[in-house]
């Protein structure tokens, strides 16, 4: 709530008020659902994408229909790692003069120090970038907190919960990941699978739309396929396995060269069968294994590839 980087958290504490922004206008009294918020917000917050208006009005319900006089809130100091605690003393209000618009007054009762928390409640909390509900256990902990009671484990208790944290979060990057590759379109599916190869060091040649003879992209050394390795791509992108006759079909085309077959719906075993008794060498890529190397290599991907695919780099201590 206090902005990026808590920048206007002084000002809450000194003025005795937490606020929020997303919607430059008062609310009428006839706002009562998350959509009538989103549309005050998408009406009055110019350049806006409708992600940031989805997020914005949804924040902007809870603070005016689900929060209430006598809750109690949190907001996260990342300087001093202080999540300052306060008591909600009034209705909400829409004040111009504020840096952010919609107010309600509190009053600051206490500070309880990150480090005091379990990894369990850091990362339900996180850094409290959003205006979100605090679950019945972390609020348990967070009034332990209060009373000199620290609920934080012996180190290699919470370094454990980190790795595994650290690999539900992987996981589950991995899986918007490919949401976001299952998005794209066919076209825009067999350029991204050239830009990985590319970023595999080889020169790509696509082919037009129509008929591609068994290659949707030719990727050598100079990109005419004039110098070995040449390797010849197929992208199937679409719901359901591919089976050992495409493969096998696929296989005839590449005399001589090597072959990667794509395909975001996956091989059937049989599939998977034929590509290992080929004589010519064969790698089936479906898209887990897809989004696995994009990964990998995203760091040499080109600035064609990586716009269709944006990707941002996340670091994560090892413990």
């Amino acid at each position: 709530m206090a902005g990026k980087g808590s920048q206007n958290l002084m000002d809450f504490l000194d003025g005795n008020y937490i606020a929020v922004g997303f919607a430059q206008t008062d609310i009428p009294s006839s706002a009562n659902a998350a959509d009538d918020f989103r549309q005050l917000t998408r009406e009055t917050m110019e350049g806006w994408t409708e992600g940031e208006v989805r997020s914005g009005g949804a924040q902007l319900c809870r603070f005016y229909r689900e929060m209430n006089v006598g809750d109690r809130v949190l907001v996260y100091e990342p300087g001093t790692r202080l999540y300052h605690i306060a008591d909600v003393k009034s209705e909400p209000r829409y004040d111009a003069t504020k840096p952010l618009w919609h107010v309600r007054d509190v009053e600051w009762i206490d500070t309880v120090p990150r480090d005091d928390l379990s990894v369990t409640a850091k990362n339900s909390l996180g850094a409290i970038l959003a205006l979100f509900s605090v679950n019945e256990e972390v609020q348990q902990e967070i009034e332990q907190a209060m009373q000199g009671q620290p609920s934080a484990g012996p180190p290699d208790e919470e370094e454990q919960e980190v790795e595994e944290y650290g690999a539900e979060v992987v996981n589950q990057a991995s899986e918007f990941l490919k949401d976001q590759i299952l998005k794209l379109s066919w076209d825009e599916m067999q350029e991204l699978v050239a830009g990985l190869i590319r970023a595999l060091g080889f020169r790509t040649t696509v082919s037009p739309p129509g008929p591609d003879r068994g290659k949707d992209i030719v990727a050598s050394p100079d990109g005419l396929g004039l110098h070995e390795p040449r390797i010849f791509v197929e992208v199937k992108h679409r719901k359901g396995q591919i089976g050992a006759p495409d493969v096998r079909s696929f296989i005839t085309t590449l005399r001589g060269a090597k072959g990667i077959y794509v395909s975001t719906g996956g091989f059937s075993k049989d599939a998977h069968l034929e590509a290992e008794r080929s004589d010519s060498p064969v790698t089936l890529m479906d898209i887990d294994e897809l989004a696995r190397n994009i990964v990998h290599y995203y760091d040499n991907f080109d600035i064609e590839a990586r716009t269709l695919l944006p990707l941002r780099k996340i670091y994560w201590p090892i413990t």
